[in-house]
């Protein structure tokens, strides 16, 4: 019977989820960030490809004359905080409860859990660090009806690369010593370790020569979501995705992707954008490496709600 394939994706699933869970979440960052030295290299890669890149700019003369030039970003290495890159993905699934046979009103608290006004629809919203070697550094996986900034403020995202981070050499912005630093777009909050870009700036400054620049650099986010858009066309398709009979299972499908999009990379060297190469295969999972076993599920976090097992449904 081909239905019987099923039981063994949901096993293969399973197996890869607790098998690797944390080389691409949890504790995922530590394999890449505890030796400081990767901190610095991030650094640099993101550093040398701000400055050695001109950028275009219009600038007008005395006569109004409008002039085309090309200049070159003037920032010292040790006031840049940069290191990697966060942005979320969202991934639409079928309506929580669209089929079960209620009438109370248990169905619709659900689905407003997980319903996104933005988005036009329910799912699960993905949040990414991407790192200059070419490699997603951790993922979070929460409800879509959250904003980015939310997902970061559950995540717990900048309390845990503050403990990671803590003894790196401090770095001195504007007299002010602070933390190494992800980059987001303008709807994340400043924080410790989170960077957004500037908001309301002002033509030909420095900080708009910035802005424009970390804008483009930080497309290599973009380019992982598509990558992972055109590998793992099983997202595209809501109609697969059911959180109420199988919220574990998408969730777990979903987080062993990006797990898979880093063998990826690490196989191909596909995504360098910054002068790194990914890391090997052998070196990615090497075979000695003790790996730790991942949380407990028997109560899982699912989009900030707390799900029971319950027969075959999630509630």
């Amino acid at each position: 019977d081909p239905r019987r394939f099923s039981y063994t994706i949901r096993l293969i699933n399973d197996h890869l989820h607790q098998t690797f869970y944390h080389k691409i979440t949890g504790d995922s960052l530590r394999y890449w960030l505890a030796n400081h030295d990767n901190v610095t290299r991030f650094r640099a890669a993101i550093w040398n490809r701000l400055v050695s890149t001109p950028l275009r700019e219009e600038i007008e003369n005395d006569e109004g004359v409008s002039n085309l030039v090309f200049t070159l970003m003037e920032m010292p290495f040790e006031s840049f905080r940069i290191f990697s890159f966060i942005d979320d993905l969202g991934v639409h699934t079928t309506r929580p409860g669209d089929h079960a046979r209620r009438e109370d009103h248990s169905v619709h608290d659900l689905q407003r859990s997980f319903y996104s006004a933005y988005f036009a629809g329910h799912g699960l919203k993905v949040q990414a660090l991407f790192l200059p070697n070419g490699m997603v550094g951790s993922i979070w996986i929460g409800s879509l009806r959250q904003s980015d900034s939310g997902v970061v403020n559950v995540s717990g995202l900048n309390e845990y690369l503050v403990d990671l981070l803590r003894g790196y050499p401090s770095i001195r912005v504007n007299g002010i010593e602070q933390y190494p630093a992800t980059y987001g777009d303008g709807i994340f909050a400043v924080q410790t370790c989170i960077v957004p870009r500037y908001r309301n700036v002002r033509r030909n400054n420095l900080q708009m020569k910035i802005t424009r620049r970390m804008s483009g650099l930080r497309q290599c986010i973009e380019h992982c979501f598509a990558d992972h858009k055109m590998l793992f066309q099983l997202f595209s398709n809501a109609m697969r995705l059911r959180l109420l009979d199988g919220g574990r299972q998408v969730r777990k499908l979903l987080q062993n992707s990006f797990f898979v999009l880093n063998c990826y990379y690490a196989f191909n060297h596909s995504s360098c954008h910054f002068g790194m190469a990914p890391p090997s295969v052998q070196q990615y999972l090497p075979i000695d490496e003790e790996l730790m076993e991942p949380p407990s599920i028997e109560r899982e976090d699912l989009g900030g709600y707390i799900y029971h097992r319950r027969g075959n449904n999630l509630r």
